[in-house]
């Protein structure tokens, strides 16, 4: 299997379902209000336009001004990949799984701090072309989610690491 199949099966593996509780956005941002295992997660999209969220609420396209329509999105069930873009990572002894939001404290709504335990190590390929891999960090933190790191870092399946940074969510197949 190529690099890139074994890169698509590991995010079909480690996706999550998803209930919808609320979906907002404008020409280019959009914020996703989820539930996932129980936790209530704020989650920043990238690919707001190109995964068709944008469609969801603005069926026509959006032009400013235009109200957004919600009717039947709040409890509607999706297929999601849940991405924590890596702030800072590091080792832990203490095993234990946790996610707790850190807007708590007057941040930006999407950072979250994580503890869990590593599920599983894709070096996947990067187009950037300063670095021709970087690393997807599959962890259990309470909800399955991917810590995109630095490939300078090293983790093995089992150990504990904690986590801060921006929670996304993707669409998945």
């Amino acid at each position: 299997m190529s690099n890139e199949g074994l890169v698509d099966q590991k995010i079909r593996q480690y996706s999550e379902n998803a209930k919808i509780r609320d979906i907002n956005g404008d020409a280019i941002n959009g914020e996703i209000f989820v539930e996932v295992r129980g936790f209530e997660l704020q989650c920043f999209l990238p690919a707001w336009i190109t995964e068709g969220w944008r469609d969801m609420i603005y069926p026509g396209g959006y032009v400013e001004g235009t109200r957004p329509i919600k009717e039947g999105i709040s409890g509607k069930e999706v297929k999601i990949l849940l991405s924590l873009m890596d702030l800072s990572t590091n080792k832990t002894p203490l095993q234990v799984k946790w996610i707790k939001s850190e807007s708590q404290g007057g941040n930006t709504p999407y950072h979250y701090f994580i503890s869990g335990t590593v599920l599983d190590v894709v070096e996947i390929p990067r187009q950037h072309k300063f670095r021709a891999l970087e690393k997807m960090v599959f962890i259990d933190c309470g909800v399955l989610l991917n810590l995109f790191v630095a490939n300078e870092q090293e983790f093995k399946i089992g150990e504990y690491v904690t986590s801060v940074g921006r929670l996304d969510a993707r669409k998945t197949p």
